[in-house]
C-alpha cells in the first residue's frame, strides 16, 4: 500500500474517532448543562417556597408589632408583605408547574396564607377601631395553629425539593465523569491514532530508504557488468535515444560516454 493510501485511510479513522467521539462529548455536555439547570431551578423553587413562608412571619411580627405598639412602621411592613405575596405565589406557581404534586401543595399553602392574613386583618381592624387591649385580648390559638400549619406544610414542600435536588446534584455529577471519561477517551484515540500514524510513516520511509539502497547497489553492479565487458554495450529508449553507453563503445566510437548519451 502507498504511504499516500496509508496516511488517508490514517486520517479517515482519526476523523471517524474524533467525530464519534466528539459526538459522545457533545451529547454528555448537554446532559451535563441540563442538570446543571435543574439544580439551579431546584434552589429557586426553594427560595421561593422560603419567600413565603418568610413572607408570612413577616405578616405576623408587622401584626404584632403594629398591635402591641401602635406604631405606623410596623403597619408598613405589615401592609408591604401581604402586597408582596401574591407576585411570590405567582412565580413559584411558575417554577413548580412541571411538578403536580407540589402544585397541589402550592393551593393549599396559598390559602393557609390568606387565611393568615385574614385573620390578622382582625387584629389589625379591632386595633384600630378598639383599641390595643380589645386587639390583643383577641390574640387566641388560632393564629398560632395556622402558623403552625404553615411551618409543616413549607417545611413538607422543602423536602420533597431537596429529594430532588439530591437526585439531580447526582445526575449532575454523573453527567460531569461521563464527559471527563469521554475527553479522555479522546486523548487516549489521538495519542493512538497519532502512534500508530508514526509507526505506519516510519516504516514506510524505512522500507523505501532499504529500497532505495537496494536500487543503488544493483546499479552500481550492472554499470559494473557493462564496464567490464568487452564489447560494445548501448541502451536506448523506445526514440532509439542512447540512454547508457560503456567504455568499449566510447573506445570504438571515439567519444565519451557522456557524449553518446541522446544521440
Amino acid at each position: 500500500m502507498k504511504v499516500e493510501t496509508k496516511v488517508g485511510a490514517s486520517f479517515g479513522l482519526a476523523l471517524l474517532a474524533v467525530l464519534l467521539v466528539g459526538s459522545l462529548i457533545y451529547g454528555n455536555n448537554r446532559a451535563l448543562l441540563q442538570h446543571n439547570a435543574q439544580v439551579v431551578h431546584t434552589y429557586q423553587v426553594l427560595d421561593g417556597i422560603d419567600g413565603i413562608f418568610d413572607a408570612a412571619q413577616e405578616v405576623e411580627s408587622g401584626m404584632r408589632g403594629f398591635v402591641l405598639t401602635g406604631r405606623p412602621e410596623f403597619l408598613e411592613v405589615y401592609q408591604q408583605s401581604i402586597d408582596g405575596l401574591t407576585p411570590r405565589l405567582q412565580k413559584l406557581r411558575a417554577q413548580v408547574k412541571d411538578n403536580p404534586a407540589q402544585l397541589v401543595r402550592l393551593a393549599v399553602l396559598e390559602r393557609l396564607m390568606l387565611r393568615k392574613i385574614a385573620l390578622s386583618q382582625e387584629r389589625v381592624k379591632e386595633c384600630q377601631t378598639e383599641g390595643t387591649a380589645a386587639a390583643v385580648k383577641h390574640f387566641d390559638g388560632q393564629g398560632k395553629a395556622t402558623m403552625d400549619e404553615l411551618r409543616r406544610h413549607v417545611a413538607d414542600m422543602r423536602d420533597i425539593e431537596l429529594t430532588l435536588l439530591a437526585q439531580r446534584m447526582e445526575q449532575s455529577a454523573g453527567s460531569a465523569r461521563r464527559v471527563i471519561t469521554a475527553y479522555g477517551v479522546l486523548l487516549g484515540v489521538a495519542v493512538l491514532l497519532l502512534g500508530i500514524f508514526y509507526v505506519q510513516v516510519r516504516n514506510d520511509l524505512n522500507d523505501r530508504i532499504r529500497i532505495g539502497a537496494l536500487l543503488e547497489a544493483n546499479e552500481r553492479r550492472f554499470r559494473g557488468v557493462m564496464e567490464s565487458a568487452p564489447d560494445a554495450i548501448v541502451l536506448t529508449d523506445e526514440a532509439g535515444r542512447i540512454t547508457l553507453a560503456n567504455s568499449a563503445f566510447a573506445k570504438l566510437f571515439a567519444v565519451r560516454s557522456a557524449e553518446a548519451q541522446g544521440r
